[in-house]
């Protein structure tokens, strides 16, 4: 950051990794002794040819402003707003996290976070508010593509959408507590909630849960409680340029029928990455994750997955010159317990998407992305392939 006070530093270290989308390029607008004021933000648009058609599309543009203010013995408290913002209006293409939430909306700003943070050198860091959850600490350096985004780490929950309900993605309602010693690091937190939400049926409905939920397929009169969620990341730095990283995310989930609960099931996620280097920096960048998830995820028709396994990949190379090439595998297998619960349907998501970034410098990347889809999806239910596809896309990321 720019103009950064001695103070503020140190825990702009220890919080690296929260702060890991406030890039380098933004600008303190206001600064002295014990206050500073920083904007920042990312436009990204480009074009897209997939499932049929070509069009203009926007991904996680965004817009945001941080405040720091030094308190006494150390302490400093910490403030972010960010915003998404829909650059090019409403558009009916949907193909990563990001863009899911401006494909539902025609509001041209969407909230993507807001927390207050009290930090210290030694103590740590505690946190409130509307912000990334500790399993992207685990996950999340395989999430490098600009336009086909990482969907089977189990971040983007609900299928591509922004981890908010869980608290594994930019959670809602989340407390959490970071520090580290030395090599390791560590972060904690719960998500305090207590909701109840009725599923409504129009047409023909999808019921979300097997049919072994409910006393038959509707759900007119059923609700679904969710309560707190919990989790935990470590990481270890290894040397040479390794780390490796592990945790998990639970919470639980009730569903109500008539008054009464029917079931009772565990939303829960766990599992481990290991990275090497430095992303955005020169030189080779690699990373890998696993993930053993149940009740944590849907399928294309937002169908819930009783257990499913997850794996990502992520390799580039950055010459000096700002080419980037790179390669990442996607694979979200739900497995038997699905096929056991769904009469006999089948959900492998699976793809591989390349391309080459073109980085101009810190703040301008050019890009230009491939997918091409593997997936193993067999249902006779209309639309559940609907959203895999092969596509390929050209575009601009300038960040602010």
């Amino acid at each position: 950051m720019k103009g950064s006070s001695p103070a503020i530093k140190p825990i702009a270290l220890l919080v690296i990794s929260i702060l890991a989308s406030f890039t380098a390029s933004a600008v303190e607008i206001y600064g002295d002794e014990n206050n500073q004021v920083i904007v920042g933000g990312r436009l990204q648009l480009h074009v897209i040819n997939t499932q049929g058609k070509t069009e203009m599309a926007n991904a996680g543009s965004r817009v945001r402003f941080g405040f720091d203010h030094k308190l006494n013995n150390g302490w400093v408290i910490d403030t972010l707003f960010e915003w998404g913002v829909n650059a090019v209006g409403k558009t009916d293409l949907v193909y990563s996290s990001d863009s899911a939430l401006h494909a539902e909306s025609d509001d041209f700003l969407s909230n993507r976070l807001g927390y207050v943070g009290f930090s210290h050198e030694n103590y740590g860091r505690l946190s409130f508010g509307k912000q990334w959850g500790v399993w992207y600490d685990v996950v999340g350096a395989t999430n490098q593509g600009m336009v086909w985004d990482g969907n089977a780490a189990g971040v983007f929950s609900y299928n591509k959408g922004d981890g908010a309900i869980n608290g594994v993605g930019r959670g809602d309602k989340i407390v959490q507590y970071r520090n580290s010693w030395g090599a390791f690091e560590l972060a904690v937190q719960a998500q305090i909630k207590d909701e109840l939400t009725k599923l409504k049926a129009s047409g023909d409905p999808i019921n979300p849960f097997p049919p072994g939920s409910m006393l038959n397929d509707s759900f007119h009169d059923t609700q679904v409680r969710m309560y707190n969620t919990y989790g935990i990341a470590l990481g270890y730095q290894l040397g040479g340029g390794w780390k490796l990283t592990l945790g998990g995310n639970t919470g639980d989930i009730d569903i109500i029928r008539a008054g009464q609960r029917q079931q009772q099931e565990t939303d829960y996620i766990y599992g481990m990455g290991i990275s090497y280097g430095c992303f955005g920096c020169d030189g080779l960048f690699a990373a890998a994750n696993y993930n053993h998830n149940a009740w944590h995820d849907t399928d294309n028709l937002g169908r819930m997955l009783p257990k499913s396994q997850g794996v990502e990949t992520w390799i580039s190379y950055q010459f000096i010159n700002g080419l980037r090439p790179f390669i990442s595998y996607n694979m979200l297998n739900a497995g038997a317990e699905y096929a056991s619960a769904y009469g006999g349907d089948e959900f492998k998501r699976q793809f591989v998407f390349a391309g080459l970034h073109y980085q101009l410098d810190r703040s301008v990347t050019l890009f230009l992305e491939a997918r091409k889809d593997c997936s193993e999806i067999h249902s006779s239910l209309a639309g559940m392939a609907d959203s895999e596809d092969d596509g390929a896309a050209i575009g601009v990321q300038y960040n602010f």
